[in-house]
């Protein structure tokens, strides 16, 4: 085994070194091929476009010119195609830039955004519920402060109204507390 693959053998996110003046990958570690639903070997050779979805290739290659441009250390987010042809957002990151025999390279780490995504889309989800009870209780009180709530009957129908979305504006925020591992008690 090289120095590279057991550099990176155990490591969690997909490292790739590409050509700089060519964009073709020479190596890929086994994240890389766990991301990616394939081989090493079926990364190694290709373009690094050909890691993506057609239509963000244009942005891709622009990204990509960026990335291999300097030694800073750089982060822009991407969408990957898999060999199984699904769409995942990633991370790309890296600073290292080295030359061999007159050659330069670039690393670059990709990290699988999907799950960090999804969270976020059920976040949206939840604070647009939660907003939509503050709503509801904002309409309710309002009633009761119109004088409409005049008879027995209906403060009580609007107390019940209340209640409820209280009670479901509760359950929002104990999920969205759950999910960022808060004490919801």
């Amino acid at each position: 085994m090289g120095v590279v693959q057991s550099l990176t053998a155990g490591a969690f996110d997909a490292l790739f070194i590409a050509d700089a003046g060519t964009g073709i990958i020479i190596f890929a570690n086994e994240a890389a091929a766990r991301l990616f639903e394939t081989t090493t070997e079926d990364l190694v050779g290709r373009h690094q476009t050909a890691l993506h979805p057609k239509e963000d290739l244009l942005e891709v290659s622009e990204k990509f010119k960026n990335f291999v441009a300097s030694d800073d250390y750089k982060e822009v987010e991407a969408r990957i195609l898999t060999n199984k042809g699904k769409i995942k957002p990633v991370l790309i990151s890296g600073a290292l830039r080295y030359e061999e025999a007159g050659r330069v390279f670039s690393v670059a780490f990709f990290k699988d955004m999907t799950s960090i995504a999804r969270l976020s889309e059920i976040a949206t989800l939840q604070t647009n519920d939660i907003r939509s009870y503050a709503a509801t209780i904002k309409s309710i009180t309002s009633l009761f402060k119109s004088g409409f709530a005049n008879t027995d009957y209906l403060r009580q129908e609007l107390l019940h109204r209340l209640h409820e979305t209280a009670a479901k504006m509760d359950i929002e925020i104990r999920k969205v507390a759950s999910m960022s591992r808060l004490d919801a008690n």
